[in-house]
């Protein structure tokens, strides 16, 4: 397959990618042949018949958020696998401005249940963004979606009910089975009733398989570090947390945020203007978060700190906003 790439870029290739750990016969299927692709066809539409059931392994490496009907598209993926097949998507569930649609994690599990899969395990992750902005994380954290909840009276199927804010992907490897369907469409949760099959059996078949949960190698469970949990449900759990969180203070991100406008190719006035919008907005949702702060507060003395440390703040940004107008007027 040939990636393009920006100039002087040199990344490895597909094929080089893939045979570096195993020496499978690897594929690539595309709605247009711009990059070489070994089949071209719309995968919302038709499949070729001579793919059909072909497939023992498939990756979705990002389509799934970027096609109109993501129904059609995961049902022809399970079409091409063989039986004992298996598929691993990811797709963009929050913030990724580009996609066309988030793929929840619950909307993935339904999916695998209700077509009665072998097996499916369902992740959502959630990127670090420091003050709002995802360039400057530098962690991300794995979470395992597992729907089967044991109660007192007995095993129920729960969703993921997950929220969160900034950017977050839904990850799934699951397994075609001999009598695994691709036509049943999905009730959420909440709506089924006392119709839970076969939702429930197929939570307990994916809870019982032999296929572990991902983890971080050589890392016991009792070593994973907190996290911000991204729903209340009992059916979210931490499993990884890959790379360290940003220790990102306020004034070096302003000084990144300047730097970065900086090395833009706009006009100076207009990288002026967008400081100034982003700093008056920080600076006004500082605002209410004090003012918040000064009406829960019962002590005077600290009120006094608080409107202290306000004016100190608005004072702050209104001399770096000078400094800029300086910096602007003799540039």
């Amino acid at each position: 397959m040939d990636t393009h790439h920006l100039e002087g870029e040199t990344p490895i290739s597909d094929t080089s990618f893939f045979r570096s750990f195993t020496n499978v016969k690897y594929q690539v299927a595309d709605i247009s042949s711009y990059e070489g692709a070994d089949f071209v066809f719309d995968i919302c539409d038709e499949v070729p018949e001579e793919l059909v059931g072909k497939f023992d392994f498939i990756i979705d490496g990002g389509s799934l958020d970027n096609v109109f009907d993501v129904l059609r598209m995961t049902q022809n993926m399970t079409r091409m696998l063989k039986p004992g097949g298996r598929i691993f998507i990811f797709a963009w569930s929050e913030g990724f401005p580009s996609a066309y649609l988030k793929i929840t994690p619950d909307w993935m599990m339904d999916f695998c249940a209700v077509n009665e899969f072998a097996d499916a395990k369902v992740y959502v992750s959630h990127c670090e963004t420091p003050f709002g902005e995802p360039v400057y994380g530098k962690s991300v954290d794995l979470f395992h979606y597992d729907p089967l909840v044991p109660t007192e009276n007995g095993e129920v199927f729960l969703p993921a009910h997950v929220s969160t804010f900034g950017y977050g992907s839904t990850y799934c490897i699951a397994e075609k089975g001999e009598n695994t369907t691709v036509d049943r469409l999905g009730v959420q949760q909440h709506y089924r009733g006392t119709n839970v099959e076969p939702y429930l059996e197929s939570a307990k078949r994916f809870h019982n398989s032999d296929r572990p949960v991902f983890s971080m190698p050589n890392q016991p469970a009792n070593e994973i570090p907190n996290m911000a949990m991204p729903s209340k449900q009992p059916t979210i759990r931490p499993v990884a947390r890959f790379g360290e969180p940003s220790i990102l203070n306020e004034s070096e991100f302003f000084v990144s945020r300047l730097s970065d406008i900086s090395r833009h190719t706009e006009s100076s006035s207009v990288r002026l203007q967008h400081l100034y919008t982003d700093i008056r907005s920080r600076l006004y949702n500082s605002e209410q978060n004090i003012l918040t702060k000064m009406h829960m507060l019962q002590s005077g003395s600290t009120r006094l700190l608080i409107i202290a440390s306000f004016f100190f703040a608005a004072g702050f940004a209104a001399a770096l906003f000078c400094f800029l107008v300086a910096v602007w007027a003799i540039g």
